[in-house]
């Protein structure tokens, strides 16, 4: 009778272990190679539950020892993942298949050595197991007994024939696996039986570039005594030794280059290892590198990623190596400019020092001084104003510093830059610069330095492009507060841009109702038309805002 899952009485008795039951139920004729749904015979569920009088039981009265379940485990398999020797044994003797695979393509062998079951992969092998068989990656059994760390199995694996130089489907080797493990009994097992130690993998990595990443000295050294290739390059054209100088280990570098590794070599974006060691900061790794390399400019790209990167010791010994400290990378960049991101005041300091141009410009148009201007940084601002930073020079926006620090409303550093130009500015210079950052500060909202300059002589009334007004500024972008300051230092009200609108036109349209009543309150003319011939009020009712319909009948009661 068919159970749940679709087990039949005979194999809930050989759950249940009750040899008697079973033997009753087979002598009444009951199948032993019906399924479960699974796949699952009566003797897999014998196996699994490691019994062996029922198994023996089971095979002498019929049952296919070659039965699989539907993920393609053989009852062998199964008795090898439940490392029973015994019915591992029984299984053979009755012929089970035992080069047989699963879904994955792993064998019985296979499953032994990835359980370091030593005794009974040598049962299997005993019995004929092939070694070489691999999985659906291209990992034979040696891979799995590596991976484990496993040297017992490794070993015998080896000394019954294993393949020490197979590869898997990524052309990754034995060997490599071997070096990736850091076991030194297992890799040098290995090493002195691998054809080939300079067989790249699929990325273009040799066994070399395996001893690295694994950062063994004692693996490398055996690879150059056997004469491994130092110079291979993998696909980015990355050599071990641009490796080794990435993981800052100078023994590593130093054990390379002094075989024969090739410092001058360069990658796919024209990186040696001595920029690779830069980039990541090993300063004791740039010192080594810098002695063996050749005489050849030191990498600008490399020498700004220092720069950003905050290495000042490394920025220093470069500088001290020839860097050049005036360098343009592809934006126009210099290494000022990155070290006025980064705001590193020590490295500021050490390339104003030797000469860095405080007023170079990038491919934008923008100084350091800019850039400190935009990252908020008043140390750094102030200390390129006291090196000799022009203050009134623009960017390819037409932006000066001032400006720069108006529109992030930056305040401090804008009362700063305010503060400089009132003692040494040119008064005409000066005088545009304050009221062109006014219309700027007035559109970003900043209280604080629109005050500041109003405070210091920047014109409430200035008219900009296209007639527009501090107060047309503030207002067409919602700035109340801005707005009520303007009013209260003498801004006109009424008067308006090269479109015909004023400011309360602005705050009609934007809805801004704080802003329109502030306007409102201080006498703005609702009648006032645009080139359109629109008023406030012709705004404000095809809007349908009542708010603002409400704020005017306030003051029109």
């Amino acid at each position: 009778m068919v159970k749940s899952r679709g087990r039949t009485a005979l194999m809930h008795a050989v759950e249940a272990k009750d040899l008697t039951s079973v033997s009753t139920l087979i002598a009444q004729g009951a199948n032993v190679n019906q399924k479960d749904e699974l796949g699952m015979s009566a003797l897999m569920l014998a196996v699994m539950n490691g019994d062996y009088e029922t198994a023996e039981l089971l095979v002498k009265n019929g049952a296919d020892v070659n039965a699989a379940k539907k993920n393609s485990h053989t009852v062998l398999i199964c008795a090898v993942l439940s490392q029973n020797s015994k019915i591992i044994e029984l299984l053979i003797k009755a012929g089970a298949e035992i080069n047989a695979i699963d879904n994955d393509k792993m064998s019985a062998l296979m499953h032994a050595a990835a359980n370091s079951d030593g005794y009974n992969l040598s049962v299997l092998a005993e019995a004929g197991a092939f070694f070489d068989l691999k999985d659906k990656n291209g990992n034979c059994a040696l891979v799995y007994s590596i991976l484990n760390k496993n040297y017992e199995v490794t070993r015998m694996l080896v000394n019954c024939g294993a393949d020490a130089s197979s590869v898997n489907r990524d052309m990754k080797s034995v060997l490599m696996f071997a070096a990736e493990s850091g076991e030194r009994d297992i890799f040098n097992l290995i090493l002195d039986r691998a054809a080939n130690i300079n067989l790249c993998d699929y990325y273009g990595q040799s066994a070399v570039f395996y001893a690295v990443k694994a950062n063994s000295e004692e693996f490398l050294k055996s690879l150059i005594e056997r004469g491994a290739d130092l110079n291979i390059c993998d696909r980015d054209m990355q050599t071990p030794l641009m490796l080794a100088a990435t993981s800052g280990s100078e023994a590593m570098v130093k054990l390379l280059t002094a075989a024969g590794a090739n410092a001058d070599l360069k990658d796919k974006n024209g990186n040696c290892a001595l920029d690779y060691a830069i980039i990541v900061g090993h300063n004791s790794v740039v010192k080594t590198l810098m002695e063996i390399t050749s005489d050849a400019v030191i990498n600008s790209t490399a020498f700004n990623l220092a720069i950003a990167n905050g290495h000042a010791d490394i920025v220093k010994c470069l500088i001290e190596r020839g860097a050049n400290i005036n360098s343009l990378d592809k934006n126009m960049m210099t290494p000022l400019h990155y070290a006025a991101e980064k705001g590193y005041i020590d490295i500021i300091n050490l390339l104003i020092e030797k000469g860095a141009s405080v007023n170079a410009v990038s491919g934008e148009g923008k100084t350091p001084l800019m850039i400190a201007c935009a990252n908020n940084d008043p140390g750094v601002a102030g200390l390129f104003i006291n090196n000799g930073a022009f203050v009134n020079v623009r960017d390819n926006f037409g932006y000066t510093p001032l400006m720069t620090a108006a529109f992030h409303c930056h305040d401090t550093i804008a009362e700063l830059l305010i503060e400089f130009e009132n003692k040494k500015g040119v008064k005409k210079t000066r005088t545009k610069n304050f009221e062109e950052a006014l219309i700027i500060a007035c559109g970003s909202g900043s209280e604080r330095t629109v005050k500041a300059l109003l405070a210091n002589g920047a014109d409430c009334n200035f008219s900009h492009h296209q007639n527009v007004t501090p107060l047309i500024c503030a207002a067409r972008s919602g700035r109340a507060s801005v707005v009520k300051l303007l009013i209260d230092s003498g801004a006109a009200i009424d008067r308006f841009d090269a479109s015909g609108r004023c400011a309360l036109h602005y705050a009609a349209m934007n809805a801004s109702c704080e802003t329109f009543e502030t306007l409102m309150s201080a006498g703005a003319d609702i009648s006032l038309k645009d080139n359109k011939g629109e008023t406030p009020l012709d705004i404000i009712k095809s809007e349908g805002n009542t708010e603002l319909l409400q704020i005017i009948d306030k003051y029109f009661k």
